[in-house]
């Protein structure tokens, strides 16, 4: 058994459709392979270049297993190129589909006559690959490297990162409780986060805003299913469609709710119950790990002044990840989130955002949910447009900290303020 890390370009047509399609024809071969978020970059083009082949790419890589040899999977991706659309065009030209062999397990080659360099000598020259990469598999090493996908992601100086839209389905949320309580509405908002770049969309029917009442398993399954129905019929409709988080801490809920494709469990109860685990152990099911005091967040219930919040929270986070790992979870499965709001003082909240990248030094993918959030009103009140412009100025100092996941309320601004395009 072997891993193939393949990925896929288009930047001509239904991009979109054109990526879907080609992973589709790989997996008849490769049943193994699972895919990344998408990515857009511009196109890398020399000077002179015609001004009409500068079209944006969309990208996106795939990672498996296989039982296949090398030579196989090779001539599996020339013929799905051919199948999709490929057709012969001058070196840079814009093109329906690109499929690039990135690695074949550690194996290293050289094949003037099957034109194939193993791994692909571009991997750490192209920072969207490593950027997927690092969310596929954050720990793997390549080629005999010292250094992991993650660590070298983390090297560019330009990071960019995945974007999660916030669906709450409560009636009680601090900034948009009881806005999507019917099933229109749900569809509505899962359909316009899909349609302003969300990689992943994070659905909770709890609300954790202080004082708020907490809800059992029974009920918030009640709300929660309906809108896991829409959010898989509506993706049916979509030739690509953004990845199903779930916000969540009760493992009966998490049980009922995996058959519906769920691809991250966020925890914001920072691991209160062990066996929420247990289901995903083995699985390419990412955990998000948040550190709390306490859920619903508290604001009388915070982390002592005295104490310096980084390094209270990298200990934190070393004991947890410590534990998951001896529960059965792989480390690439896991993802840490500071927790900002939840059991720090807006004092401590903004230290915190200032020196997130001090949190990369554990290895994990790092995701970061401000969006919002009442920390806010000693900058710009409760007043929820202003929250979200100021939202999207963190964003940026986020980004530029090399935070991996930004978990945020308003896609549409973020997009319009950053200016990017998943279509």
């Amino acid at each position: 058994m072997a891993y193939v890390l393949i990925s896929l370009g288009s930047n001509l047509g239904n991009r979109k459709r054109n990526i879907h399609g080609a992973f589709i024809e790989l997996q008849k071969y490769l049943p193994k392979l699972y895919q990344s978020p998408l990515i857009e970059t511009k196109a890398v083009l020399p000077w002179d270049s015609d001004p009409s082949w500068n079209l944006p790419y969309l990208n996106m890589i795939c990672f498996g297993d296989t039982d296949l040899t090398m030579n196989e999977v090779w001539e599996i991706i020339r013929s799905a190129e051919l199948i999709c659309g490929r057709k012969p065009r001058q070196k840079n030209a814009p093109r329906q589909i690109d499929i690039d062999f990135l690695s074949y397990d550690q194996l290293i080659i050289n094949d003037a006559q099957l034109d194939l360099m193993l791994p692909h000598p571009e991997i750490n020259n192209r920072a969207f690959i490593l950027r997927l990469a690092s969310w596929i598999a954050p720990q793997l090493k390549i080629n005999k490297q010292s250094q992991t996908f993650i660590e070298m992601f983390r090297e560019f100086e330009n990071n960019f990162p995945l974007w999660m839209g916030i669906l709450n389905i409560t009636p009680d949320s601090f900034s948009d409780g009881g806005k999507y309580q019917n099933l229109s509405a749900i569809k509505k908002q899962i359909k316009h986060l899909a349609d302003h770049g969300s990689h992943f969309i994070d659905i909770g029917a709890e609300s954790t805003r202080p004082g708020a009442a907490k809800l059992d398993p029974e009920n918030e399954w009640k709300r929660l299913e309906p809108a896991l129905k829409a959010f898989k019929s509506i993706s049916i409709d979509y030739d690509i469609f953004p990845g199903l988080s779930l916000d969540s801490y009760h493992p009966q809920v998490i049980s009922n709710a995996l058959p519906y494709g769920v691809q991250i469990i966020n925890d914001v109860s920072g691991l209160s119950d062990e066996s929420i685990v247990f289901d995903i152990i083995g699985t390419n099911i990412k955990y998000v790990l948040m550190h709390s005091l306490s859920i619903p967040a508290d604001k009388e219930f915070i982390l002592n002044e005295s104490i310096d919040p980084i390094t209270y929270l990298y200990e934190w986070f070393s004991n947890k990840i410590n534990r998951l790992i001896q529960l059965g979870l792989n480390h690439d499965q896991i993802i840490i989130d500071p927790g900002i709001g939840f059991g720090k003082s807006p004092k401590q909240s903004f230290e915190i955002i200032s020196r997130v990248a001090e949190l990369k030094k554990l290895n994990c993918l790092l995701m970061v949910g401000h969006s919002r959030k009442s920390f806010l009103a000693d900058v710009c009140g409760n007043d929820m447009n202003k929250r979200d412009i100021e939202t999207v100025n963190i964003s940026n100092k986020l980004i530029a900290n090399g935070v991996d996941i930004v978990r945020i309320h308003n896609m549409k601004k973020h997009a319009e303020h950053l200016n990017w395009s998943l279509k």
